[in-house]
C-alpha cells in the first residue's frame, strides 16, 4: 500500500464517533480488549462501558484522552462524557459542545462554529500527544477560547 510508509507505528492515535469511540475506548481503556501500542484517543459522543466482555474498571496507566460531547446529545448522553473521564483517569480533556446534539456537530463542516472546534481540537490533541508539540495543548484551548462559551468549553485534568 503507498500509505504504509506515511505511518508512524510507534505513535497511534484512535478516534471515534458514537459507536467508534465505544469502539476506541475499549481498545486503549478497557482490560478485555486494550491494545498497549494506543498512545491517544480522541473521542466524540462515546462512553466508556467496561461490562462489555467483562471488561470492568478502565485500567489506570491509559494513553490521553480527548472526549467531546454535545450537552444537548439524546443518543447517548452527556451524563456519560464526565463519567467517561473520570473512569479513564488522567491526562484528560473535555470539551463540551453547547446545545450540542449527536450528529451535527461532527459532520457540518468548517463553517460551522462547533464542527470547527471538533476538527481543529481534535488535530492539535493529535499534535500535542502523537508528535510531542507541547503547543498543541494551548492551540487546543485557544481553539475553545476564541468559539466562546456560547460554542464550548473546556474541562481538562492533567497528571
Amino acid at each position: 500500500n503507498p500509505l504504509a510508509a506515511t505511518v508512524d507505528r510507534e505513535r497511534l492515535g484512535l478516534a471515534g464517533h458514537s459507536l467508534g469511540a465505544f469502539t476506541s475506548l475499549a481498545a486503549a481503556y478497557n482490560p478485555a480488549f486494550r491494545d498497549d501500542r494506543v498512545d491517544a484517543v480522541a473521542e466524540w459522543a462515546g462512553a466508556y462501558v467496561g461490562r462489555l466482555s467483562n471488561g470492568g474498571d478502565a485500567v489506570q496507566d491509559g494513553p490521553p484522552l480527548l472526549a467531546i460531547h454535545g450537552d444537548d446529545d439524546d443518543t447517548v448522553p452527556y451524563e456519560a462524557a464526565p463519567a467517561t473521564v473520570k473512569e479513564v483517569g488522567e491526562p484528560w480533556w473535555l470539551v463540551t459542545l453547547v446545545g450540542g446534539t449527536h450528529i451535527p456537530p461532527y459532520v457540518q463542516g468548517r463553517n460551522d462554529p462547533s464542527s470547527t472546534v471538533v476538527s481543529e481540537t481534535t488535530l492539535e490533541f493529535f499534535d500535542a500527544t502523537l508528535k510531542d508539540d507541547d503547543s498543541g495543548y494551548d492551540r487546543l484551548a485557544e481553539t475553545v477560547t476564541e468559539a466562546g462559551p456560547k460554542v464550548a468549553t473546556l474541562e481538562s485534568a492533567t497528571e
